[in-house]
């Protein structure tokens, strides 16, 4: 028992005096300061009213083209299927003829 203590003080005090060696006494939360001069405000508002103000987000338009896909294990969104319905020959998404398309995939 006496062993394993001599063992981490020895240990303890290596680490110390090497800490000392590389600059390590001031502790972890002075290598966290930065200088004044490096930090910067970040100001994205003038006032509070803009970072209250709504945002409008435009939808994104998607392209889609025909290439021979025809049924709705191949589709990845409901538009895509709604698009190849409208615009590609022999699809088979519309099992009961109804103009919608893959209504158990997309959980119509």
């Amino acid at each position: 028992m006496r062993t394993v203590i001599l063992l981490l003080i020895a240990v303890f005090a290596a680490g110390v005096l090497v800490g000392k060696k590389y600059g390590y006494q001031e502790g972890f939360a002075a290598h966290q300061q930065l200088p004044q001069d490096t930090v910067k405000k970040a100001e994205f508002f003038d006032t509070p009213e803009e970072y209250l103000a709504p945002v409008t987000i435009e939808p994104v338009s998607e392209v889609f083209q025909c290439d021979g896909r025809k049924h709705c294990s191949e589709m990845r969104s409901k538009a895509e299927a709604e698009y190849f319905l409208a615009n590609c020959p022999a699809v088979k998404m519309d099992g009961d003829h109804d103009g919608v398309p893959c209504e158990q995939q997309f959980g119509y």
